[in-house]
């Protein structure tokens, strides 16, 4: 049984002992003479075109929806989709 413990704990410090150790310097490889260089984009700001409109409140899209004029002039009807299979062929 202390034999078990003993190996454990020696396992443990092994692994603190390891995790312990400086990691090695990574340094990046300089670009390869045979691949095009990427060009990368300049972050510029950009101003905005138009300024953005408010935001609605409820009573606009009441009027909107309860507005049978508007219902009318908005509404799309469906388009009768053909069937493949009839006529000839």
């Amino acid at each position: 049984m202390r034999k078990g413990i003993w190996l454990f704990l020696g396992g443990l410090l092994g692994l603190i002992l390891v995790g312990c150790l400086a990691r090695p310097e990574i340094t990046p490889l300089p670009p390869s003479p045979m691949l095009p260089a990427v060009p990368t984009l300049a972050a510029t700001p950009v101003p905005p075109t138009e300024t953005p409109s408010p935001a609605a409140d409820s009573s606009t899209c009441i009027a909107c929806h309860t507005s049978e004029e508007t219902l009318r002039a908005l509404a799309v009807e469906p388009e009768e989709a053909e069937h493949l299979s009839e006529g000839e062929g």
